[in-house]
């Protein structure tokens, strides 16, 4: 009976220190409203199975990132399926970990301040008009590529016209990057100008990272800001802070990549 119970304990302790070993510092990119820790929490609560003990670090850039992640600061990276697999395919020292099925639907989506909901109005009448045509998806299927660089956009300019500041990251390929050439380019910024186009306004984009999204807006160095990761879960917004709103949505995606290095 002693045997038993001390090969029990072994295999109890083997076990424990397996799923220990497993537990990885996963890095993300910043989100709005809520700390670190209580990320961790949440990402545990919903997606137990997934994550395990993984532990989450926020970066405000891919960039800064895909540094940490070379040098050994963290296990991983989850990035959203189309910009993973973009990276992978330009980066050879990188490799896929695994692929993660989130509880809660997520989205793009424009945001705003709560003062700005007519304007806010107005991007939602633009989006439902080129959701109903078909343009959205002729964007998505010629934007969204991730084996090569799409040509860069410049926006029409409408004399008199209304001069809207937008804030972007060009951080998140293909869905918003710099060119080869030094311009904006991919999904979002495509979107952004038929949007121009419908409302005739001029825009003028505004750079930022993804952790200051919030701070652009608020201090009026942009009006409007590419928004993702909204949450469906009502018992906690990850990243729509007080005083934003958002547009309605524009791009799901329902699953993230792990990435790490080979």
């Amino acid at each position: 009976m002693k045997k038993f119970i001390s090969f029990a304990l072994v295999v109890v302790f083997l076990f424990s220190f397996a799923l220990s070993a497993s537990a990885l510092t996963v890095g993300l990119l910043s989100k709005m409203n809520i700390e670190e820790n209580n990320f961790s929490n949440y990402m545990h609560k919903v997606d137990s199975v997934e994550y395990g003990d993984d532990t989450f670090v926020f970066y405000d850039s891919i960039l800064s990132m895909t540094l940490a992640l070379g040098a050994g600061d963290i296990d991983s990276m989850a990035l959203p399926e189309v910009v993973a697999q973009y990276i992978i395919n330009s980066r050879p020292d990188l490799k896929i970990r695994k692929a993660v099925n989130f509880k809660y639907k997520q989205y793009l989506a424009f945001g705003f301040l709560e003062k700005d909901e007519e304007l806010c109005k107005k991007f939602n009448d633009a989006l439902k008009e080129i959701k109903s045509n078909g343009t959205l998806d002729k964007l998505q299927e010629r934007y969204l590529k991730t084996d090569s660089e799409t040509g860069s956009i410049s926006f029409e300019n409408f004399a008199d016209a209304e001069t809207i500041k937008v804030a972007i990251t060009g951080d998140l390929p293909p869905i918003d990057y710099i060119a080869s050439d030094g311009k904006a380019t991919g999904f979002n910024v495509a979107l952004l100008y038929e949007i121009a186009k419908k409302l005739k306004v001029n825009i003028r984009l505004v750079y930022t990272n993804t952790g200051a999204r919030a701070a652009s807006l608020i201090s009026g160095r942009s009006d409007v800001v590419f928004w993702h990761h909204i949450s469906e879960d009502s018992n906690i917004q990850t990243d729509i802070p007080k005083g934003v709103i958002i547009s309605e949505p524009y791009y799901e995606w329902v699953k993230y990549i792990n990435i790490v290095r080979k």
